[in-house]
């Protein structure tokens, strides 16, 4: 799929393999089949994929651009691939990482705050055993 348009409400998209113009929103009603995000995608594999730096071929000017090579993350990340209508590798839906993007740091954030407490909960443990031995010196 290809974005075109700017940051808005909805934004407009070409489906590579049809050539279909569309439009898509946020809101509920435009939508079916909604699940979890983490119910469809496996954050090991997400993880996989390998940003990259790269000049396309037709960029007269050589500017520099960053992002994935569609053939590197078929392997482990086939749902972000487009075709074309032959089912030839076209592109990356780039717009669809995200929701992925953001899934993967709630995760980060939530085992964060998992260690935090883990932390404390050692540093009081050892608090009580310094005390438990400095008394155990005293005597």
């Amino acid at each position: 799929m290809y974005t075109a348009g700017s940051s808005g409400s909805s934004a407009l998209y070409v489906n590579n393999t049809t050539g279909r113009v569309f439009k898509l929103s946020s809101s509920k009603k435009f939508k079916k089949d909604i699940n979890s995000l983490e119910a469809e995608l496996d954050l090991k594999d997400y993880l996989k994929l390998e940003p990259k730096a790269f000049t396309y071929l037709q960029d007269s000017l050589s500017d520099r651009s960053y992002g994935f090579i569609a053939e590197e993350a078929l392997s482990s990340n086939p749902q972000f691939v487009t075709r074309d209508s032959n089912n030839k590798i076209q592109g990356f839906k780039y717009n669809d990482m995200i929701a992925a993007n953001f899934m993967a740091i709630k995760h980060v954030y939530s085992e964060t705050d998992l260690l935090k407490q883990k932390v404390a909960n050692l540093e009081k443990e050892l608090d009580f055993l310094r005390k438990k031995l400095d008394q155990g010196d005293s005597k």
